[in-house]
């Protein structure tokens, strides 16, 4: 099974038509990739920057990882966002010398201490082994070089 996340939604226009991007990015993955039976529910647009789709796309490898038994690799190019969108996942920033998450405290919300996310730069080649991610049960989630 496969999941195609097309990230960096963010820098669409705000008028840009969702369904026809998510309809070119299935065609480009059919006519330059092969993937003819990706369908269209398997492409994800998201944003490692602003979150918009990231926990749907988790959501959906999720569940299917954890009805088949298996684990989730997030695999792609070199610096197209893969441990940005990972650490978007846990709410933590690798770039940071301190990632955090919100908690709501006496109804405010706060910033709490979180471990450090996973490293990334603006340079390709960051990731340089396997890491891996708990994602609740019995799945893992690898981010991959």
């Amino acid at each position: 099974p496969l999941f195609v996340g097309a990230n960096k939604v963010d820098l669409l226009p705000v008028d840009h038509s969702s369904s026809r991007v998510q309809d070119w990015v299935l065609q480009e993955c059919r006519s330059f990739a092969g993937l003819q039976r990706l369908r269209n529910s398997d492409v994800h647009l998201i944003s490692a920057r602003t979150g918009q789709g990231v926990g749907r796309l988790l959501d959906s490898a999720r569940a299917l990882a954890a009805k088949r038994g298996c684990d989730i690799y997030v695999v792609g190019a070199a610096n197209v966002g893969k441990s940005s969108m990972l650490n978007r996942l846990t709410n933590s920033h690798g770039d940071s010398g301190q990632a955090s998450k919100k908690t709501k405290k006496k109804g405010k919300t706060q910033a709490a201490p979180m471990k450090r996310g996973i490293t990334t730069s603006p340079l390709p080649g960051t990731t340089l082994d396997l890491v891996k991610m708990d994602v609740g049960g019995d799945v893992a989630l690898y981010d991959t070089p």
